[in-house]
């Protein structure tokens, strides 16, 4: 079983053309993800993988907004070789190294803390699905599109799945839309990436998979 992950409705919705994989909504938070993967039914079914997708924030200067960010430390190799080949195929800056979990969104202060100790990027829900997979005797992942890049902020009460609360953030950042109406711009760009990469390299492990 292959379990992808987004925390938002705005991140799930690219990735849900992504074929024979389960696409999870953790909404924001570790607190959220755990309770969501709670849910999931593993009987049966197979060996485990998880991939935590979505968008993070750089934690590096020579990151950019769009470029991907993957945390495989407990991959196989063979994982990590198919990832670079899928990224050098659809010429996608691809950047490996270790994510930061945090509980909130990171300010421009935090980022570059958190860059010092040579981490790559920042989310907020990888950390608890790692422990999930992790007690399950899974494979985890973390793969993901970068937003905000090492010296830029995001709200930090950024609106979550429904329209009314897209509408209240609106009102509250009224003076800010022309930057978030960018920042959205942005988010959709990233997130199209990060679909087209999905679907490329997870197609590449099912070939494998099906070729033993």
């Amino acid at each position: 079983m292959i379990l992808v992950t987004a925390a938002t409705k705005w991140e799930a919705e690219p990735l849900s053309r992504l074929t024979r994989v389960q696409l999870v909504r953790t909404g924001i938070g570790p607190t959220s993800a755990r309770a969501a993967m709670e849910k999931i039914d593993l009987k049966d079914s197979g060996p485990l993988i998880v991939v935590s997708s979505g968008l993070a924030g750089a934690l590096q200067p020579g990151i950019k907004s769009g470029d991907l960010v993957a945390d495989v430390r407990e991959a196989p190799i063979e994982f990590v070789q198919s990832m670079r080949a899928t990224a050098e195929r659809l010429r996608l800056p691809l950047h490996m190294g270790v994510f930061a979990a945090v509980d909130r969104v990171a300010n421009a202060a935090e980022k570059r803390e958190l860059g010092a100790k040579r981490m790559v990027a920042v989310d907020m829900e990888s950390g608890a699905l790692r422990d999930w997979t992790r007690a399950r005797g899974g494979t985890f992942l973390a793969i993901r599109a970068v937003l905000d890049e090492l010296d830029e902020e995001v709200p930090g009460d950024a609106p979550g799945d429904g329209a009314l609360e897209t509408l209240q953030f609106a009102a509250r950042h009224w003076r800010k839309l022309p930057k978030l109406a960018a920042l959205g711009l942005r988010q959709a760009r990233a997130m199209r990436r990060l679909s087209a990469f999905l679907a490329d390299w997870l197609a590449s492990i099912e070939v494998r998979d099906e070729g033993r």
